[in-house]
């Protein structure tokens, strides 16, 4: 699944986010997308993303097996990556799957 539809917002680079500059959500929100949120939402329903929130706002409740396997399923657009300094791991992209999740939620 492509994520090419990166949203119009202040963009943050990896620096930035290691500076303290922007907050990890506000990061990782940058590289959310629709279809990102159809995947989470294809994996976990709003209302286990709601109960799991509040026990734990990092979502580490929830199996790392499912993020890691919902992660092999996206690529992050590289051109943006690249703007920001960031890499196409599967850490950057459970952290934006976890983002996009947080957002579900609201």
């Amino acid at each position: 699944m492509s994520t090419e539809n990166v949203q119009e917002a202040k963009v943050f680079t990896r620096k930035d986010y290691m500076a303290k500059v922007c907050s990890h959500s506000e990061y990782y929100a940058q590289f959310v997308t629709k279809a990102i949120k159809a995947l989470v939402l294809s994996e976990f329903s709003i209302s286990t993303l709601k109960v799991e929130i509040q026990k734990d706002h990092h979502l580490n409740t929830l199996p790392m097996k499912r993020w890691d396997l919902l992660a092999d399923r996206i690529t992050l657009n590289r051109r943006f990556l690249n703007e920001v300094g960031e890499v196409n791991s599967s850490c950057s992209r459970v952290c934006t799957l976890k983002e996009a999740a947080r957002q579900l939620t609201l």
